[in-house]
């Protein structure tokens, strides 16, 4: 019974740790720290599946939604989210460039855009 208990409270335990490390991800990507932001993140209004899905069959593609359904899930794959991180960062700090710049060949090079 107690060996029951403390595998419940571990599994709690990583939940907790998968939500702190989502925060700080989302913070990360965002570069700021918008808590009113972050809570309508974690914790949306609520949607029945069948809304979820008109809204993303409104704004993404059959193959947008297959690649979004494919990306690393917040506050699970540390390595991997902080990869994207600094992808979005990138792109983010050369939006403004001239698409022929060195900067945004780069990005291009790598395949990010």
């Amino acid at each position: 019974m107690r060996l029951k208990v403390i595998e419940l409270e571990q599994q709690q335990l990583e939940k907790s740790k998968e939500t702190i490390r989502s925060l700080i991800q989302v913070m990360e990507l965002e570069g700021k720290e918008d808590w009113d932001n972050l809570f309508t993140k974690f914790f949306p209004p609520q949607k029945d599946k069948k809304q979820m899905r008109e809204i993303w069959n409104r704004h993404f593609t059959a193959k947008e939604q297959r690649l979004l359904k494919n990306l690393p899930k917040a506050g699970k794959d540390y390595e991997e989210i902080s990869k994207w991180v600094d992808i979005v960062n990138d792109i983010r700090k050369n939006l403004d460039k001239d698409p022929t710049s060195n900067e945004a060949q780069k990005l291009q090079d790598d395949g990010w855009i």
